[in-house]
């Protein structure tokens, strides 16, 4: 089971998360993990489930070449996460997905 966790106060916003990988079988692979990716000073991301999803997530964030990582909007995230699980849907035989 993974564990993320938001708090708002005032004028910020914690989240945390915790760092332990497994596989489906709940077996242990790794305490190593970082499951929040910052994208910027406004904008993170907690994740949670299949790791190599989260990896094809952060490389393509890292990859967007029109914008600088500062200039990313939610939006902008959106759509990337939007496309990659359209990627998900279309290539679901493959073993990657």
């Amino acid at each position: 089971m993974s564990v993320i966790l938001g708090h708002k106060y005032t004028d910020k916003i914690y989240l945390a998360a915790d760092n332990r990988l497994s596989t489906p079988n709940e077996e242990f692979i790794s305490d190593d993990a970082k499951k929040i990716i910052i994208i910027n000073d406004c904008l993170a991301i907690a994740c949670a489930g299949n790791y190599a999803a989260q990896v094809m997530f952060e490389k393509g964030i890292k990859s967007i070449k029109n914008k600088k990582a500062q200039d990313l909007r939610i939006e902008d995230v959106l759509l990337h996460l939007d496309a990659m699980y359209l990627s998900f849907e279309i290539n679901k035989d493959k073993d990657y997905a």
